[in-house]
């Protein structure tokens, strides 16, 4: 049997490594009895991946696996390398439609060397986005999660002060320099009838977060 396997990242937008792509690049090359897919991130092990254990459950020795290329199958070196000891053991190829093919020594280096090449791609990738994050939330871009005490998302998802919820903070950070505890704040914030959003007493973890929340901190 030869079947084919197809995988795309769930932050992938890159439609010319859509599933549709992928699997004409295969069948242009070879005749599939059935195809298996994953939605997933490169570096997840083939354990973790629905996909990938059907396809386990139901190949026998002398079956073929055809890829598109390396990078499709995986983006993580020793999950990689882990995977191609198993199919060798159950005596089970790995083609890859763009990519070496063979078992030979040389064969198994160079898509050793390529799978290292696609997990620091993964990794480049991963570390751009983070890069891209930190810059908006230093420029005070509120990405997702809660809106901290003492602001408002504006509609172009920036956070600017709450006047209401600012006066409020001053009066807890004037409190806080006369050395109270965060415990006596809330109850001296409560007295005086102020609350939360949610229309409930202030807690001593709360008054915290508000102090020390600082616009623009990861």
């Amino acid at each position: 049997m030869i079947y084919g396997y197809l995988r795309l990242s769930t932050t992938e937008e890159n439609q010319s490594n859509s599933f549709d792509v992928q699997r004409n690049h295969i069948e242009s090359k070879h005749k599939i009895d059935s195809f298996y897919s994953d939605t997933t991130s490169g570096s997840t092990p083939f354990f973790k991946r629905d996909g990938w254990s059907k396809l386990m459950a139901v190949v026998k020795s002398g079956d073929k696996i055809i890829v598109h290329r390396l990078d499709r199958l995986s983006r993580d070196t020793m999950n990689y390398l882990v995977m191609e000891n198993e199919l060798k053991r159950i005596n089970v190829a790995i083609v890859f439609v763009d990519g070496i093919q063979g078992n030979d020594p040389m064969a198994e280096m160079v898509r050793t060397i390529l799978s290292s090449v696609a997990e620091y791609e993964r990794k480049m990738i991963a570390l751009r986005i983070q890069q891209a994050k930190d810059i908006q939330r230093s420029q005070g871009k509120h990405l997702s999660g809660h809106v901290n005490y003492g602001y408002i998302k504006d509609s172009g998802g920036y956070l600017i002060e709450n006047e209401d919820e600012q006066h409020i903070i001053g009066i807890m950070r004037e409190l806080r320099s006369k050395n109270l505890s965060y415990q006596k704040i809330a109850d001296a914030i409560n007295t005086r009838g102020y609350r939360t959003r949610k229309g409930v007493d202030f807690t001593s973890m709360a008054i915290s977060r508000a102090v020390n929340y600082k616009l623009g901190a990861k």
